[in-house]
């Protein structure tokens, strides 16, 4: 649609204008006959292919004004040999892959603001007449509704064509729409429309993208679907990394050899599935959110635990040790640790790892003065720890002292100081008396104690 826009607006500038389908090399040899054909040039009936590819580019090196589009050219290794040596007209390319160098310069179409996707929505749902009426001929709940559905699509113009196709083509509303995809996401996702430009559904593309992948390259099969359980933004790049050696056999190789993480990335970057972006020198990778929706909805339940369990256990594998000097490398890793919050949460994860994440999650949040954030995950974690390790292991110990030491932070003495009392009876008869834990446990409850003690003797009032 973009290039079609250009040729539209720049119309004027090009004496001619060619359109190719570049997704391979026989569609490409088939748009290079068509423009011999159209030329009427003397090589059009060749039966050698090459010949007519030949003679074409010998017509555009010779040839001024022209505008060649080369559409779907995702794979830019076969344009070597369609393309002109002359630099006598102008090349269009659409393609996935960001890395277009040395073929041209690389203009990324980022995502469509709310305003503006709004707007295509109620259009396309047949509740705006023409493009020229602005949102506000609607009324409140239609604007309000179909903002929502931008947000849930993420402004993805393609998924939002099919919702407006569906919710036209069935004669709903936008809040039925927004009822039915609660219910049935994958299914709307899925649904093409009768009238529609694009040749595939969004689950559809996805899909079959996601399938060639897992051909190409299963490490990067692999990461889309670790990817699939985090937060949509901000991935750092470091925490696949250090959290690699949870993520099965394929990943795990990273740990060895990083190139091999590159070459997933730039793999599932050829596919437009991630993105990638530089901040302060750390890496960053974005995922769409109906890229994660679509891959999760690919697995089968028992898929789905396995990597859910598997990001957990990365995720708890990365997350640092809670210091002043870690707090930056903790605030990137916060957003994808909730996420596995919801996660355990959900799908009722009982693992080690999952009681040792919460509990590090917790006290960077209790560090950081977020105790009610941090309350829920202190938690859960200890009844992960009871349930998994036993009533009378040290890491039930520990969940116990984190939350016992939250609720004395926040003044809730009554609440932490049993508590206090279990976590250091667990550890007095596991660990010994003298174990530093224990003491740093006992430190805590005689420190509650006297403070305790002194609330008891503060004058009344």
């Amino acid at each position: 649609q973009v290039a079609i826009e250009y040729a539209y607006q720049y119309r004027k500038a090009y004496r001619y204008v060619f359109w190719t389908n570049a997704s391979t090399q026989a569609t490409l040899t088939e748009s290079f006959l068509s423009i011999a054909r159209t030329l009427q040039l003397p090589a059009k009936d060749e039966a050698d292919q090459k010949q007519v590819v030949e003679a074409v580019k010998h017509w555009l090196n010779t040839h001024k004004h022209w505008l060649l589009i080369l559409d779907n050219a995702d794979d830019l290794s076969l344009l070597s040999t369609f393309l002109p040596t002359e630099q006598t007209g102008h090349l269009l390319l659409t393609t996935r892959d960001d890395v277009t160098t040395p073929f041209t310069r690389n203009f990324v179409v980022n995502a469509m603001k709310e305003p503006e996707a709004t707007h295509f929505l109620l259009l396309r749902a047949g509740l705006l007449p023409s493009k020229k009426q602005s949102i506000t001929h609607v009324n409140d709940n239609d604007r309000k509704d179909a903002l929502t559905i931008v947000q849930m699509l993420g402004a993805l113009p393609i998924a939002l064509e099919q919702a407006g196709a569906y919710i036209q083509e069935n004669q709903i509303t936008l809040a039925v729409y927004l009822r039915a995809y609660q219910n049935r996401q994958h299914d709307l996702l899925a649904y093409k429309g009768r009238i529609t430009d694009y040749p595939h559904a969004v689950a559809t593309t996805w899909s079959l993208n996601f399938a060639q992948i897992a051909q190409e390259n299963v490490s990067a099969a692999d990461l889309l679907r670790f990817l699939a359980f985090l937060a949509p933004d901000a991935i750092p790049e470091s925490l696949i990394l250090e959290g690699a050696s949870e993520l099965g056999p394929n990943l795990e190789k990273t740990t060895t050899d990083e190139t091999l993480l590159h070459e997933a990335i730039s793999t599932l970057r050829r596919f437009s599935l991630i993105a990638q972006q530089t901040e302060a020198n750390t890496r960053f990778l974005f995922i769409h959110r109906l890229v994660q929706e679509i891959m999760k909805s690919t697995m089968t339940e028992e898929e789905q635990h396995i990597w859910i369990e598997r990001t957990i256990g990365a995720i708890n594998q990365a997350f640092p040790p809670i210091e002043v000097d870690t707090w930056d490398v903790c605030e990137q890793y916060l957003p994808h640790a909730l996420v596995c919050f919801q996660l355990i949460e959900k799908h009722t994860i009982m693992i080690p790892a999952a009681a040792s994440l919460l509990n590090q999650t917790g006290y960077y949040l209790d560090e950081r003065a977020q105790y009610a954030q941090a309350a829920p995950l202190y938690q859960r974690a200890l009844a992960i720890s009871e349930q998994v390790l036993g009533p009378d292991h040290p890491d039930t110990a520990t969940s116990l002292n984190n939350l016992a030491l939250l609720y004395k932070t926040q003044g809730l003495y009554a609440q932490a100081e049993p508590l206090y009392q279990r976590a250091l009876a667990i550890s007095e008869q596991v660990l010994g008396p003298d174990h530093p834990d224990t003491k740093l446990i006992r430190g805590n409850l005689e420190q509650l104690q006297q403070q305790q003690k002194q609330r008891r003797n503060l004058p009344k009032t």
